[in-house]
C-alpha cells in the first residue's frame, strides 16, 4: 500500500501548489474553491474506481514533477497549416489552455455572435453561467473534471443567438509549447450556448509545437443546446504517445434540439474521453460516434452517460476501435431512461477490431430503464480480423498487407462517412491510411 500511496501523495501535492497559485483569481475563486473542495473529498481515483480501472493511473502518478504550462509567444505563420480549409476565418485559438482572441480569426462569424474570456462572459451573462456552473460541480463526481474547475485560468465563454445558422464550421485549435523533457499541465474550459433554431459545427485538436512535447492535461467542454437548435461537433486526438489527456463532455438539449459528435483518436499514454449528454426537452436527439485507432503501447479509454429525461427522445451510439501491437482501449456506456421518458428509443454499439497479439479491448455497454415504453438495445464485439475473408481476397490475388487495409478501412468507414467537413474527414483518412501502413 505504501508503494501506491507515495506516487499520488506526491501527485497531489504538485496539483495543490498549482490550485494556490490561481486559487484567488476573481470572478471564478469561489468556483474554484468549491471544486478543489469536492476533488478533495473524492481524491485521485484508483484500480478501485470502475470508471478508471484500465487506466494505467500509477505510471501517471509515479511522473516527474510538472508545472503550469504559461502562455507563449506564436510565429501566426505556423498555424496556416492546422487550420482546416473551411474555417481560415472562423478559427478560435487556445494556447497552453488559454483562450487567444489575439491570435484568433473569427471575422467569417455573424457579427451577434458572442466569443469572450470566459471572465468577461461571466459578468455579461452571470445569471446563466452561474446556474449552469453550479450545476455542474454539484453533480460533478469525475476528479480530473473538478481539477479542471479549481485549476483553469482563463476560459472560453461562446454564444450564438437564437435564429443564427453558422455558414462556416469553427475550428478550435489547441497549441502546446513548453519545455521538452517536461510534463506541463494545462486546463482548457469552454462553455458554448447555442441559441433556439441555430446551427453550428465545432471542430477541435490539439497541436505540439514541439516535437516529443508531452504533456497532461483536461479539457471541459459544456454545451447548452436550445430549443431546436442543432450543434455538430468533431474533436480529433492526435497527440503525443506520452501525454496525458482527460476530456469531458458535457451537453443538455432541449426540445427538438440535436447533438451530433464524431471523434477520432490515435490515443496516447492514455487518452480518456467522458460524455454526459442530458435529454432533457421531448423530442431532442443525440448521436455519438466515435473511431480509435492504436498501435504500440498507446491507450484510449471511453466513458459515456446518456441521461433521457423526458419523452420522446432519441439517443445512438456507435464507437469503433482498431488495436495494434500492444494498444489497448476501454468502453463503458449508460443509457439511463427515466420514469417519465416514455416512447424513447436508444441504442448503443462498440465494436473492436484487434490486430496486434497484445492489443486488449474492454467494452462494457449497460442500460438502466425505468420507464415501460421504449425500445433500447446494446451490443459489443471484441474480434480478430475474419481469416476466411483475408482468405478470400488473398485467393483472388490481393497482397496480404493489401487486404488487411481493406478489411480495416471498411470497418472504419461508417464512422468516417458520418464526418460532414470535408477536411476533417480527409484529415482522418490519411490518419487511416498511414495507420494501415503500419499494419
Amino acid at each position: 500500500m505504501l508503494q501506491e500511496s507515495l506516487p499520488k501523495d506526491k501527485f497531489f501535492g504538485e496539483l495543490l501548489a498549482q490550485f494556490e497559485n490561481c486559487s484567488n483569481i476573481e470572478p471564478f475563486a469561489n468556483f474554484r474553491k468549491i471544486a478543489w473542495d469536492s476533488f478533495v473529498q473524492r481524491g485521485l481515483p484508483d484500480k478501485k474506481n470502475k470508471a478508471f480501472q484500465y487506466l494505467p493511473l500509477h505510471a501517471l502518478y509515479s511522473e516527474r514533477l510538472f508545472s503550469p504550462l504559461k502562455t507563449a509567444n506564436i510565429d501566426k505563420d505556423r498555424l496556416a497549416a492546422h487550420i482546416a480549409e473551411e474555417s481560415r476565418h472562423s478559427c478560435l485559438l487556445f494556447v497552453n489552455g488559454a483562450l487567444r482572441l489575439d491570435l484568433s480569426d473569427l471575422t467569417a462569424l455573424p457579427k451577434q455572435v458572442v466569443v469572450q474570456p470566459l471572465e468577461k462572459g461571466f459578468f455579461s451573462y452571470k445569471s446563466f453561467l452561474q446556474q449552469r456552473i453550479d450545476k455542474l460541480l454539484r453533480d460533478e463526481e469525475d476528479p480530473f473534471a473538478l481539477l479542471n474547475a479549481a485549476l483553469q485560468t482563463q476560459g472560453c465563454f461562446f454564444y450564438v443567438p437564437p435564429k443564427t445558422i453558422l455558414a462556416h464550421p469553427v475550428q478550435c485549435l489547441h497549441l502546446i509549447s513548453g519545455a521538452q523533457g517536461q510534463l506541463p499541465c494545462f486546463n482548457l474550459r469552454a462553455h458554448l450556448v447555442i441559441g433556439a433554431h441555430s446551427q453550428m459545427e465545432l471542430t477541435s485538436k490539439t497541436v505540439l509545437l514541439e516535437e516529443n512535447q508531452r504533456f497532461f492535461g483536461t479539457s471541459c467542454w459544456d454545451a447548452a443546446v436550445e430549443e431546436g437548435a442543432k450543434l455538430t461537433c468533431l474533436p480529433i486526438f492526435t497527440e503525443e504517445k506520452e501525454s496525458w489527456h482527460f476530456d469531458y463532455f458535457h451537453a443538455t438539449l432541449k426540445k427538438d434540439s440535436q447533438l451530433k459528435t464524431v471523434s477520432c483518436s490515435e490515443g496516447g499514454r492514455s487518452i480518456r474521453q467522458n460524455y454526459h449528454v442530458t435529454l432533457a426537452g421531448e423530442n431532442s436527439a443525440a448521436d455519438l460516434q466515435g473511431l480509435w485507432l492504436l498501435d504500440g503501447h498507446r491507450q484510449c479509454h471511453t466513458h459515456v452517460f446518456i441521461d433521457h429525461l423526458a419523452p420522446h427522445t432519441r439517443s445512438m451510439q456507435c464507437f469503433k476501435g482498431v488495436l495494434n501491437e500492444a494498444g489497448q482501449s476501454s468502453f463503458e456506456g449508460k443509457i439511463y431512461v427515466q420514469r417519465d421518458a416514455q416512447k424513447t428509443e436508444a441504442y448503443q454499439l462498440n465494436h473492436n477490431l484487434l490486430i496486434g497479439e497484445g492489443a486488449i479491448a474492454n467494452s462494457c455497454p449497460n442500460l438502466e430503464i425505468f420507464a415501460d415504453d421504449v425500445k433500447a438495445s446494446h451490443g459489443s464485439t471484441v474480434a480478430h480480423l475474419d481469416a476466411a475473408q483475408l482468405f478470400y481476397m488473398q485467393a483472388r490475388g490481393i497482397d496480404p498487407a493489401k487486404a488487411k487495409s481493406l478489411l480495416v478501412a471498411g470497418f472504419c468507414r461508417t464512422v468516417l462517412d458520418q464526418i460532414p467537413i470535408v477536411s476533417v474527414r480527409k484529415e482522418i483518412e490519411k490518419l487511416l491510411q498511414a495507420y494501415e501502413g503500419k499494419i
